[in-house]
């Protein structure tokens, strides 16, 4: 599923990200607040954002030992940094990471993306969600969801059918959270236990 007209390449997708870096912010209080509960449930040691833009989601990790954020583009990367030092977030690092290319350095308890994925173009996504899965156990996917697409999508925006993309590399659904408000939802996914075995072991 994509959107209308034609699709951007993935360097597209970045050259837009880098040029909307330093106007772009989400205020989302209350899907910070989702996102905060199903990480205080998972009360994971280590924790991997991937996608972390500006670093808006950043102060959650505050409790969590180890934590890292990625995103590909150089510019959120130094208004993230700048927010970590206001935070004060010494527990955290941050480094330039392509989830289009390959899997980040490192495995961590928890991925989390928020609104990432949906900007993946449908000839990217399924290696990506690959690479996710590489690098985690368990999965926070907080993404723009529709089970029947109700409104045409902007060109850099698209529908992606996450819990059969996360089922193929062996993971499971373990919950999800519907937002009423916005055409969102927070999937919790899982890597099946034979699969987590088979990581460790190779």
């Amino acid at each position: 599923m994509k959107s209308r007209g034609r699709s951007p390449t993935v360097q597209e997708m970045l050259n837009y990200w880098e040029y909307r870096a330093n106007s772009y912010y989400i205020e989302d209080p209350f899907g910070r607040a989702i996102l905060r509960a199903f990480i205080d449930k998972l009360q994971p040691k280590s924790l991997i954002e991937i996608g972390c833009g500006n670093g808006e989601l950043l102060s959650l990790y505050k409790n969590i030992p180890a934590a890292v954020a990625v995103d590909w583009s150089e510019n959120m990367l130094k208004r993230a940094n700048l927010r970590k030092a206001r935070h004060f977030l010494p527990n955290l690092r941050l480094w330039r990471h392509d989830i289009t290319q390959c899997a980040p350095n490192g495995q961590y308890d928890v991925a989390v993306t928020r609104t990432v994925l949906m900007h993946i173009p449908p000839d990217a996504i399924k290696k990506t969600v690959r690479h996710v899965v590489k690098c985690a156990d368990q999965f926070l996917i907080f993404e723009y969801f529709e089970s029947v697409q109700t409104e045409p999508l902007a060109a850099h925006n698209w529908l992606h059918d996450y819990v059969p993309l996360f089922e193929k590399e062996g993971c499971e659904l373990v919950e999800s959270y519907v937002r009423q408000d916005l055409p969102q939802v927070l999937f919790q996914f899982q890597k099946k236990k034979g699969v987590i075995a088979d990581a460790k072991e190779a």
